[in-house]
C-alpha cells in the first residue's frame, strides 16, 4: 500500500503509525497482521506498506480488510483507512438462474451451471441430482444424475431432466436439482439448489368455494364451477349432480 504526505520527508519518524484491522478477511487465516511506524525518506513525499496474503485451501467470496492511520502528535491525516479485498482463487460453482417454470409437455427443462473458473472443477468433483419434492420421481419427471463437466474454458455447462406428462389433473408442482460436492475437492458451491416447477397442462374443474349457506325461502343456490383452462372441459366431458346427505 503507498502512503503519501504533502511534505518531503513527511512527519518526523514515529509519529504515524500503521495497523491492518479485521474486516470479512481475517489475521492469520487471510493475511498476516502487520503493524509498522511510518517514515519517509529525505526528500520523498511516499512511502509503502507491505502485507503478507495469505494463499487457502478454502473456497470462499471475496473479502476485505482494512490498513488505517493513527497518530499522537500534531499530524493531520486525511485518508486514516484503506479498504484491502481479497479475491478467492478457488473454484466456486452454482445454479444460475436458481428457479425453473416448465410446462408439463415441454418434454424437458435444461438447468445452467455456471463457474468462477474456465473450464471448472476437474471431472467428477461435482455431482448434480434430482430431489422430490411435491413432484415425484417417475410419475412427474425422470430420475437424473451426473457429473458436472465444463468444457475447456467454458463457465458454464447444463444437465436436462425429462418431465413426464401425465393426464391427471393437478396442482402446480416442484421438485429440485442439487449440487454437491465429492470428497475433498477443493470447491465450494455457492448455490446448491434449484427449484423447477411444473405447470400442468391437463383441463382441471373444481367448485369455488366449497361450501354454501342458503335459506330454505331462496328458492335456490348457485355454485360455481372454476376451470384452470379458458372455455373448460369440452361439453359432456364433466357432469354435475346432487347427492343427499341431511338435507333430501
Amino acid at each position: 500500500m503507498t502512503i503519501r504526505t504533502n511534505i518531503a520527508g513527511g512527519p518526523p519518524a514515529g509519529s504515524v503509525l500503521f495497523n491492518t484491522e479485521n474486516g470479512t478477511a481475517l489475521a492469520g487465516s487471510d493475511y498476516s497482521s502487520t503493524s509498522n511506524s511510518i517514515s519517509f525518506e529525505a526528500g520523498l513525499f511516499a512511502t509503502t506498506v507491505e502485507v503478507p496474503i495469505i494463499v487457502d485451501q478454502v473456497a470462499e467470496g471475496e473479502e476485505v480488510f482494512y490498513g488505517t492511520l493513527t497518530t499522537s502528535d500534531n499530524v493531520l491525516i486525511t485518508e486514516s483507512r484503506a479498504d484491502i479485498h481479497v479475491n478467492d482463487n478457488d473454484i466456486r460453482v452454482w445454479f444460475e438462474p436458481s428457479s425453473y417454470t416448465v410446462n408439463e409437455d415441454a418434454g424437458t427443462v435444461t438447468l445452467t451451471i455456471r463457474t468462477n473458473f474456465a473450464g471448472g472443477p476437474p471431472p467428477g468433483s461435482v455431482t448434480f441430482t434430482t430431489v422430490n419434492g411435491t413432484a415425484t420421481v417417475v410419475s412427474d419427471y425422470t430420475e437424473t444424475s451426473s457429473n458436472i463437466v465444463f468444457g475447456e474454458n467454458s463457465l458454464t455447462t447444463t444437465v436436462t431432466v425429462p418431465i413426464v406428462d401425465d393426464s391427471v389433473g393437478e396442482q402446480e408442482e416442484v421438485f429440485y436439482g442439487s449440487l454437491s460436492i465429492v470428497g475433498n475437492a477443493n470447491v465450494r458451491i455457492s448455490q446448491d439448489r434449484a427449484d423447477i416447477n411444473i405447470i400442468d397442462n391437463d383441463v382441471r374443474v373444481w367448485f369455488e368455494p366449497t361450501a354454501y349457506s342458503v335459506d330454505e325461502s331462496a328458492g335456490r343456490v348457485t355454485l360455481i364451477v372454476r376451470t384452470n383452462v379458458p372455455g373448460g372441459p369440452s361439453d359432456g366431458e364433466v357432469e354435475f349432480h346432487t347427492v343427499n346427505g341431511t338435507a333430501i
